[in-house]
């Protein structure tokens, strides 16, 4: 639906363990991600208000041969659409458990003078 946030999940973050990441196999899963045509169908189809994943960088690395840029999937949704990328989302247990839809609520931190890539406290309320 319109106004929605979509998720893709990769399994990348949980080789983020809570001790200690696994960086030989975080460097091999973390280049996934999503292309330009799919960020364009899901924001000119469904008209997806924010793109996140369990990746630190959404978009699949490195960027297509014939690119613009490096990163052309930031650049259509963040400056040409307006469209929020969510990075670093545990999506382990929604995933586990079925869990498909959701409420997504996203709050910040109340600390003055912060910018963009601050940390957020994500929820999902199944």
């Amino acid at each position: 639906l319109p106004g929605d946030c979509v998720f893709v999940r990769t399994g990348t973050l949980r080789y983020w363990a809570t001790d200690g990441a696994d960086h030989e196999k975080i460097s091999k899963h973390d280049l996934a991600g999503i292309t330009l045509a799919t960020a364009k169908y899901l924001v000119e189809q469904y008209g997806a208000m924010m793109i996140g994943s369990d990746t630190s960088g959404l978009e699949q690395q490195p960027a297509p041969e014939g690119s613009k840029t490096f990163i052309p999937v930031h650049n259509y949704l963040l400056v040409e659409q307006g469209v929020h990328i969510a990075e670093f989302h545990y999506l382990e247990d929604l995933a586990k458990d079925k869990v498909y839809e959701f409420c997504y609520v996203a709050s910040t931190n109340k600390i003055a003078g912060t910018t963009a890539g601050f940390t957020m406290r994500p929820v999902a309320m199944k």
